[in-house]
């Protein structure tokens, strides 16, 4: 079924680009199919969606609109993100089924909320919202790591579908704003609150940032005009984001827990410096950073002297 499904959406791309004679966009945009490759197979293989990669990327380094990296990221992962579940589907890899719809829900509400309510941080700030936030989940994963806290496979789904909702509306505002978000959201509640494996929480993730991709891009549609950059960007990264992604998938399923763990960290890691590198410092990052870190410790902190007590 995929490679029919890949099949239909190469044939409905050629004869797109081949009736609007849309071919020399390769010419002029060939850094996003680049950067695609890898923000593709990132956004499968990790609890990272492709915006993670391209919205730094194009924002820090070819100084593209945050609006219109935003609108790219939401169109790439409606596809790319979709192909990568469809092969965790096939494949039936483990996922936690009951977060899929709570977290979705609450992301649905977020950019529903954010979009009517014209809630949109200015382009200076968005760029550090989110390297904030996964460095502070960084630290506190490898905290957990470092701590030999118990993981386990299933986890409490009533309280983690209501933690789900609830974060979903975060994530929510987070994907209307950078094109991404609602995945990094899900796998903290997941792994942080709920000690799931990042293993198992990593398509549950891939999943819900498919489906609020699809979300973010029907509610820009119907919200607002879509950039001509972004339009165009997308159709040269397609034929691209349909193999990495699920690509990305595919790996994922094959290594252990370890590996996907210090493969987000290291993605963490080069994000996290580029935006330390390229983007001027906003006085409120370091309190902003400080806060979230030390809540997402705590929690670390609360959940180790919990299993001391108990052992």
């Amino acid at each position: 079924m995929y490679w029919k499904t890949v099949a239909i959406i190469l044939a409905g791309w050629l004869l797109a680009m081949s009736i609007s004679d849309n071919w020399h966009l390769f010419g002029e945009l060939w850094e996003v199919p680049v950067t695609l490759a890898l923000g593709s197979f990132v956004a499968g293989f990790s609890a990272e969606g492709s915006g993670a990669v391209a919205f730094p990327v194009f924002t820090k380094v070819l100084h593209v609109p945050p609006e219109a990296a935003r609108q790219f990221s939401l169109l790439t992962q409606s596809v790319g993100m979709s192909m990568a579940s469809l092969v965790i589907l096939l494949r039936k890899t483990p996922f936690y089924s009951f977060a899929i719809a709570p977290a979705v829900m609450g992301g649905a509400i977020g950019q529903a909320l954010s979009a009517g309510m014209n809630w949109f941080v200015p382009g200076a700030h968005l760029k550090w919202l989110f390297s904030v936030h996964i460095a502070a989940l960084g630290i506190a994963l490898l905290l957990q790591h470092w701590s030999g806290i118990e993981r386990r496979e299933s986890v409490d789904e009533k309280k983690g579908g209501l933690l789900l909702f609830g974060s979903g509306l975060i994530g929510g505002f987070l994907t209307i704003n950078i094109g991404c978000g609602a995945d990094i959201v899900a796998f903290i509640i997941l792994t942080l609150l709920l000690s799931s494996t990042e293993k198992k929480a990593t398509p549950t993730t891939v999943i819900i940032m498919a489906l609020n991709s699809i979300i973010g891009t029907i509610i820009t549609s119907l919200s607002g005009e879509w950039s001509a950059w972004a339009v165009s960007a997308w159709q040269t990264a397609i034929p691209v984001v349909i193999f990495g992604a699920p690509l990305g998938a595919f790996l994922a399923s094959k290594v252990e827990n370890p590996v996907i763990f210090y493969a987000l960290l290291s993605f963490i890691g080069i994000e996290v410096l580029s935006t330390i590198l390229l983007v001027p410092m906003q006085s409120w990052v370091i309190p902003v950073f400080v806060v979230a870190a030390g809540l997402m410790c705590g929690v670390v902190a609360w959940k180790y002297r919990r299993q001391m007590a108990l052992s």
